[in-house]
């Protein structure tokens, strides 16, 4: 494997070098035969060096010394050849011999430490970057190379003392004090670490980063009227600064200062060089840990959500996120606006359509609910779930046959999903019985509640319509009693349970199951009502 290091010369540079190192006597007119052969030859090995054949231009660099014992270009060009070779030891000592030859030139000196560098001798490359950085004093190349090989050699207090001696020579440094922080940071010195930064900001007050690197170790060692002193110093500064008035939002939260911690939180808001993700992000950060749980925090991240319509109505993520929000307040006029609006701007998310179907059916809107059903089908013809809204909206609207076609297609689509399996059979079965077809409508019954022996509705709708055609009384009975007992406290399942009752004339008992609600009987529903009366008619004609 061949590794190339060291810089390449143009030919006049080359020509220079070889002229100016050459000791022999010149005629009067020109150059020497042995200047000319040198030049030649120099010439030749860089060419050969170019194309790659490295042994024939290391023979040639040979050769320019057996004629110019003293010609340290020769020596500096092998230097790099016997590297590239892997022949560290002749690269070494070829490179050094340069040196003693031109002892001033900076890229011998600089070729033997990157030599050193390049196979982890960095004690050796750290003492060619001293002398460079001390024979050139004002070149920063060479201050940045000492101090990047005192960070490969790990000599923490040598750097901190060349730091320390740049800083006094040239003047604080920003990159230097940043430096210093860092490794007094990693010694666990964080006085000392404090201190650089104090040194800066006294000489340059205004000065956000280091103000605002101050202030977080103020506010990790819990000094929190320093780390006041030095948030505010950077407000007066910046006020729009975004990271500090997140900074501030802390700081309240950790001094129980909460109205202040919402002014801020709103603050940020209203930046407008934060793009709404990043804020949402932070609230996020800031509340989602009791965003379900507690009504006083949902209400204050609503209304940071809100106080950004305006600024961020554009951005898609600004809606989803008040649907879902709105979703989980139950305020489905508002959930539906957000959902529209985030479609408005190109989404097609699948859960977006979803929740804008939910809260359009919870708000009983039957003609809307069919038109997001219809564009979720024509975009995601796979997904069942808009056949089951719009088949049961299609009910709604009395019609029946459509959707009776249109759930039979979604429950088709519902595949192993054994929940959705089962609410699609379930308003097939209701949709079948309102279109007068028995037979499929107790099929579907049927097949519910194999699915989920405990589907109350199943059981309550089927014990009822076989209580109607006085089919299965038994059967009926068992399934209504299972649904009331799941649920005694509603009202159509102990009507369904005592009418069940009634049709097997055990009226005294079908009796004290409605007597039940009887202080709610101006709930009643007219059909609960002429139950009622049936069955005390009943009662009355036995005890005759």
């Amino acid at each position: 494997m061949k590794c190339r290091i060291g810089f390449f010369f143009s030919l006049f540079a080359i020509l220079y070098v070889s002229y100016s190192c050459s000791s022999a006597k010149k005629e009067w007119n020109g150059l020497t035969p042995e200047e000319i052969k040198v030049s030649s030859l120099v010439i030749e090995a860089a060419t050969q060096k170019e194309i790659g054949n490295t042994d024939r231009a290391i023979m040639l660099y040979d050769s320019v010394l057996l004629l110019d014992p003293d010609n340290s270009l020769a020596y500096y060009q092998l230097a790099a050849l016997h590297f590239e070779n892997l022949d560290v030891d002749k690269a070494v000592k070829s490179n050094i011999k340069a040196m003693e030859l031109n002892p001033e030139n900076n890229w011998y000196r600089q070729q033997l430490a990157e030599i050193y560098i390049m196979t982890r001798q960095f004690d050796n490359a750290e003492k060619q970057y001293e002398i460079l950085a001390k024979q050139n004093p004002g070149k920063e190349e060479y201050q940045q190379l000492l101090i990047e090989c005192y960070l490969k050699t790990q000599d923490t207090h040598k750097l901190i003392d060349y730091l320390n001696r740049l800083e006094k020579k040239y003047g604080i440094n920003k990159n230097f004090t940043q430096l210093k922080y860092r490794l007094y940071k990693e010694m666990n010195r964080q006085d000392k670490a404090a201190n650089e930064l104090k040194r800066f900001v006294k000489q340059y007050p205004n000065d956000v980063e280091m103000l605002s690197i101050l202030a977080q170790m103020a506010m990790q060692n819990k000094e929190y009227d320093s780390a006041f002193d030095y948030f505010t110093r950077i407000e007066r500064i910046n006020p729009e600064d975004d990271n500090n008035i997140i900074a501030l939002v802390e700081y309240f939260e950790k001094t129980d200062q909460w109205d202040k911690r919402e002014e801020y939180i709103d603050k940020f808001c209203q930046s407008k060089t934060t793009d709404f993700d990043s804020k949402n992000m932070i609230l996020l950060r800031l509340y989602a840990d009791k965003l379900e749980k507690d009504s006083v925090t949902m209400q204050r991240y609503l209304g940071h959500l809100e106080s950004m319509q305006q600024l961020h109505s554009d951005q898609e993520n600004l809606w989803r996120s008040l649907n879902v929000t709105y979703m989980l307040r139950s305020d489905m006029p508002k959930a539906a606006f957000a959902a529209e609006q985030a479609i408005s701007l190109g989404v097609k998310d699948f859960q977006i359509y979803v929740n804008l179907l939910f809260a359009q059916n919870t708000m009983e809107i039957p003609d809307s609910v069919i038109l997001t059903a219809d564009t979720m089908i024509e975009l995601f013809p796979d997904q069942p779930i808009p056949y089951l809204f719009k088949g049961v909206n299609q009910a709604i609207l009395s019609r029946k046959q459509e959707a009776i076609a249109t759930l039979e297609k979604g429950l088709s689509l519902s595949g192993n999903n054994k929940a959705l399996e089962e609410d699609f059979c379930l308003n097939l079965a209701d949709v079948y019985h309102e279109n007068e077809q028995s037979a499929q409508s107790f099929e579907y019954y049927e097949r519910v509640i194999k699915l989920n022996p405990n589907n109350a509705i199943a059981l309550n709708n089927y014990a009822y319509y076989l209580s109607l055609e006085d089919r299965e009384l038994d059967k009926a009975e068992e399934m209504a009693e299972k649904a009331y007992t799941t649920a005694s406290d509603n009202m159509t399942f102990a009507d369904t349970y005592a009418w069940v009752l009634y049709k097997k004339g055990l009226y005294s008992k079908a009796k004290q199951i409605l007597d039940r609600f009887i202080d709610k009987k101006d709930e009643w529903s007219q059909t609960i009502s002429q139950h009622y009366e049936s069955i005390l008619q009943a009662l009355e004609k036995q005890q005759r």
